[in-house]
C-alpha cells in the first residue's frame, strides 16, 4: 500500500488547475478539488476526469473532490490557486472568511486584473489581511504534459522558507516534476505574467509571416524588456534567466499549444478580439495582463517597444501589420 504523504487543495478546475492536482494526487498525496461551479464540480465527481480540457486524464484514487468550501479549509493547511488572473479577486474574497492564521496559501495563477495594478502577491497579502505564509509557482507547465506525466519543471517561491521546503517534498518528484527554488517573489511573477504578452507578439508576427528569423528576434528583444521592468522593480536578474523567466518564455512563444500564441495568431488573421477569445475557449492571459504591463512600464519610465505595440493591436484598434512592422524601423543600434 502506497504511504500517503501530505493533504492539500487546489482552488480551480481548468487545465491547470486539473493537473497540478493530478500531479500532486500521483505523488501520493491526498488532493482535494474545489471551483465555486457546483455544476462543474459534478460533473467531475461522476466522470472522475476533466471531459473538457483534459478528457482522457483520468483523476487518481487519492484525488477528491470537495463541495464544501468550509471542509475544504477544515481538512487542508496548504492551499493552491490555480484561476485564471480575471477570477483571483473574487476567489480570494470567497475563501476570506475561511482562511486561519496557520492556513498556507500557494498561488499558481499568472498576472493579475488591471485595475490592481499590483502583482499578485502583495494583493493577496492586502486582501486577506493576515500575516500568513504565501508561495508562488510558475514555470513552463503546459498543462497536457503535466497532467500525462511528462517530465516538467516548476519554481517556487515564498516569504516562508518551510512552505518553500514543504513544497519541494509535496511536488518534487525524481522522475517526472522537478522543483527550483527562489527567494526573489517578483522576479518570479514577472516573468509568469510577461511572457504571455511576448507569445501574443509571436503569435501575430507568425500570422502575418514575418517569419523564424524575427520570432527569435522578438523573444529575445522580449525578454531584454522583461528585464529592464523586472529589474526596476527589484527582480533579480539570475531569476528572469531562469526557469519562471527565460524557460517560460521559451516555452510560450514557441509551441502551438499556447493559448496566448493561438490568439496573436487569430488576431492576424483578420479576429476580432471578442471572436479570437471565444475560438481559443480558455482565458487569454495575456490579453488582460498587457494593460497592467503597460502602466507598471509608464509609472517607473522603463521603455518596452514590443509590449507597447501588442498594446496599440489589442485595446487601440492598430493594423496588426503595419504596428509589428514598425518595430523594424528603429534606427541601428548598439546590441
Amino acid at each position: 500500500m502506497l504511504k500517503i504523504n501530505n493533504y492539500i487543495a487546489v482552488i480551480g478546475t481548468g487545465s491547470y488547475g486539473t493537473a497540478l492536482a493530478v500531479a500532486i494526487a500521483r505523488n501520493n498525496n491526498i488532493v482535494s478539488l474545489w471551483s465555486n461551479n457546483i455544476s462543474k464540480l459534478n460533473e467531475l465527481s461522476i466522470s472522475r476526469c476533466n471531459k473538457y480540457s483534459l478528457p482522457n486524464i483520468v483523476f487518481p484514487k487519492t484525488l477528491k473532490i470537495e463541495f464544501s468550501i468550509k471542509n475544504l479549509f477544515i481538512k487542508n493547511k496548504y492551499i493552491i490557486i490555480a484561476v485564471p488572473s480575471i477570477f483571483l479577486i473574487n476567489i480570494i474574497n470567497v475563501i476570506k472568511p475561511y482562511v486561519q492564521d496557520d492556513t498556507n496559501i500557494i498561488l499558481g495563477t499568472k498576472g493579475i486584473r488591471y485595475n490592481y495594478r499590483e502583482l499578485p502577491y502583495t494583493v493577496i497579502q492586502k486582501k486577506l489581511e493576515k500575516k500568513i505564509p504565501i508561495a508562488i509557482i510558475s514555470g513552463p507547465t503546459l498543462a497536457a504534459e503535466l497532467a500525462v506525466g511528462l517530465p516538467t519543471a516548476i519554481t517556487v517561491t515564498s516569504n516562508n522558507n518551510n512552505l518553500i521546503l514543504y513544497l519541494k517534498k509535496v511536488l518534487h518528484n525524481n522522475k517526472i516534476f522537478r522543483v527550483y527554488y527562489s527567494y526573489d517573489i517578483i522576479g518570479v511573477q514577472l516573468g509568469g505574467i510577461v511572457k504571455n504578452i511576448i507569445a501574443i507578439g509571436v503569435g501575430i508576427s507568425d500570422g502575418i509571416g514575418l517569419g523564424d528569423n524575427i520570432k527569435s528576434v522578438l523573444i529575445t528583444k522580449g525578454f531584454r524588456e522583461i528585464v529592464s521592468l523586472g529589474i526596476k522593480l527589484g527582480a533579480k536578474l539570475d531569476t528572469l534567466l531562469g526557469i519562471s523567466g527565460l524557460g517560460d518564455l521559451i516555452l510560450t512563444c514557441t509551441t502551438n499549444k499556447s493559448r496566448n500564441k493561438y490568439f496573436g495568431l487569430l488576431i492576424a488573421q483578420g479576429y476580432s478580439i471578442k471572436k479570437a477569445k471565444n475560438k481559443v475557449g480558455q482565458i487569454v492571459e495575456g490579453y488582460y495582463n498587457t494593460k497592467t504591463i503597460i502602466f507598471l512600464s509608464r509609472k517607473h519610465n522603463i521603455r518596452m517597444p514590443i509590449i507597447n505595440a501588442i498594446y496599440r493591436i489589442l485595446y487601440k484598434n492598430k493594423n496588426a501589420y503595419r504596428t509589428m512592422m514598425s518595430l523594424l524601423k528603429h534606427t541601428p543600434q548598439q546590441e
